[in-house]
């Protein structure tokens, strides 16, 4: 039997130093895989800080090519004659004088309209003080059925007036009558 024990010693013993072997291994595994990891955040990082510098440095490069070129055709321009400079002169007086007239029409177009919103502003405030759009008919008609109905009471009273003027009239004759009789 001690026979049989040994083998099964040495299968657990060798087991055993294959499980911690395997566990060392899976450790290293692990940090290999951690340190790719980090490798890689860390390479990704710099590629982009890489990418970044050189965007800066096209766009830069754009900027340089474009001041050569006009560095260029100032330098490959005609050389002008007194008289063009002096027309070129007048020229741009009449353009700062012109872009000055401009300026000065937009502010009094601003100031205008302005004033122009501010008055319809105030008329649309008297509307609704007055009682709305229709208010100056509304109030017309209205006059005008006062003024009918008071031209109808002043026919009646003028009407009365006048019977009361012929009944003293009468009353009057009556009156001068009975005194030439006495």
């Amino acid at each position: 039997m001690n026979g049989k024990n040994r083998p099964i010693d040495k299968n657990d013993d060798q087991s055993e130093d294959a499980d911690a072997d395997a566990e060392v291994l899976r450790k290293e595994y692990r940090n290999m895989q951690a340190n790719r990891n980090a490798f890689a955040h860390e390479s990704e990082m710099v590629l982009r800080r890489q990418q970044l510098t050189i965007e800066k440095l096209r766009s830069k490069n754009e900027s340089l090519k474009e001041n050569v070129a006009i560095l260029e055709t100032a330098n490959m321009a005609p050389r002008m004659t007194p008289f063009e400079q002096s027309q070129l002169d007048k020229a741009c007086q009449e353009l700062d004088r012109y872009t000055t007239l401009v300026e000065s029409e937009k502010t009094k177009r601003a100031a205008i309209e302005k004033e122009i919103s501010s008055l319809r502003d105030h008329i649309s405030k008297r509307r609704r003080e007055m009682g709305g759009i229709n208010a100056v008919a509304e109030n017309r008609s209205l006059l005008q059925k006062q003024v009918k109905v008071r031209e109808g009471k002043l026919d009646q009273i003028l009407l009365k007036f006048n019977k009361s003027v012929a009944r003293n009239k009468q009353l009057r004759e009556e009156i001068d009558d009975l005194r030439g009789e006495r």
